[in-house]
């Protein structure tokens, strides 16, 4: 057995190696961001750090080391939160995929607990870069370089902020009474981030169930974010259209109501041969949240404004979108003037 280092050698292996676990951390940062993006997985938020000395000496004083490049695993890390539990995996499967995992001393702390437990939850992988990403010229430096990879829940990062907050009044010896109604919290928290879950399914199962139900027709369909957007991506092909309700569904919806259309049905009613003709023209130049304003524009203008338009929603147009919804039947004389830039 290797002896030990001293805690000068081991301050002094820090700061000569530090600088290069920086890039490190970002580049695997970058990389994994790219992955989980092109996976269609949406995280609450992917960040990089290297650990500072103060910590990494402070682990030292606990562990015997005598090579920390091989023994030191966590200098550089990523932490990833994912908003569901199925999340979790999907981020961990890319992970064992593009990397080279050190499963020994890799762990998920969920099998650390007995099933009469709660606490602490999160995958901690510990990776470096495979060979064929070595073999590129941008990622070589990092060979023999090792990160930790945490990944869990919201949920999960909630709780682990108060458990391991060392400076805040929940963490320590506290009176038993006290320290159970603080487990019991952790125990809430895990049931949340499974309800969480069944809900993520329960939507996927409703959006996959109106895409059934489109494709055969069926349109007598309550309008929610789900149908809404599942109809028109169907309905709407013409390429250069935004396939987005720019995070506003919510106020288009309103809008809808408001105009009297509630359902898929009624919508697709809106699509006459006029409107047509203006999808199928190289003059629309906008999203899903532009073009169902300028349907209720150009189906009923008055209408539109009277019972469906908030300023607070939008409240100008271009001289060019004027002209060009006016070109398609636009009805000026109900077109507030205001609304011109």
């Amino acid at each position: 057995m290797e002896k030990a280092l001293d805690t000068a050698t081991l301050e002094s292996w820090y700061n000569e190696n530090n600088e290069k676990y920086t890039p490190f951390s970002a580049e695997i940062e970058k990389l994994l961001s790219i992955l989980i993006d092109q996976e269609g997985i949406h995280c609450h938020s992917i960040v990089h750090r290297v650990k500072t000395k103060e910590s990494y000496l402070k682990k030292c004083e606990t562990k015997a080391y005598s090579d920390p490049a091989k023994q030191v695993m966590d200098l550089a890390g990523v932490r990833i939160i994912a908003y569901t539990n199925t999340d979790v995996i999907k981020i961990c499967n890319i992970i064992d995929r593009e990397f080279d995992v050190d499963n020994g001393n890799s762990i998920d702390t969920a099998t650390r607990l007995d099933t009469n437990k709660v606490g602490y939850l999160s995958v901690h992988k510990i990776i470096v870069l495979n060979k064929e990403r070595l073999d590129l010229a941008e990622y070589s430096r990092f060979r023999d370089l090792k990160c930790e990879i945490q990944v869990r829940t919201m949920l999960q990062h909630a709780w682990a902020e108060i458990e391991h907050d060392r400076g805040y009044k929940f963490n320590g010896v506290l009176p038993p009474e006290i320290k159970r109604r603080l487990y019991l919290i952790a125990g809430v928290l895990e049931v949340m981030d499974y309800e969480f879950q069944q809900i993520a399914d329960d939507i996927d199962q409703h959006a996959q169930s109106v895409q059934e139900k489109t494709k055969k027709g069926d349109l007598n369909i309550p309008i929610d974010s789900s149908s809404l957007m599942a109809y028109l991506q169907k309905k709407i092909t013409t390429s250069h259209v935004d396939a987005t309700l720019n995070n506003c569904d919510d106020m288009i919806i309103r809008e809808l109501n408001g105009f009297g259309i509630s359902t898929l049905q009624e919508l697709d009613a809106l699509f006459t041969e006029k409107i047509l003709t203006y999808l199928s023209s190289e003059d629309v130049d906008s999203s899903y949240l532009g073009i169902l304003r300028e349907i209720m524009m150009l189906t009923d203008t008055q209408k539109y404004f009277s019972d469906a338009w908030n300023q607070n929603h939008w409240n100008g147009i271009t001289d060019d979108d004027y002209f060009i919804l006016k070109k398609y039947g636009l009805d000026t004389e109900h077109f507030p003037d205001f609304l011109l830039k």
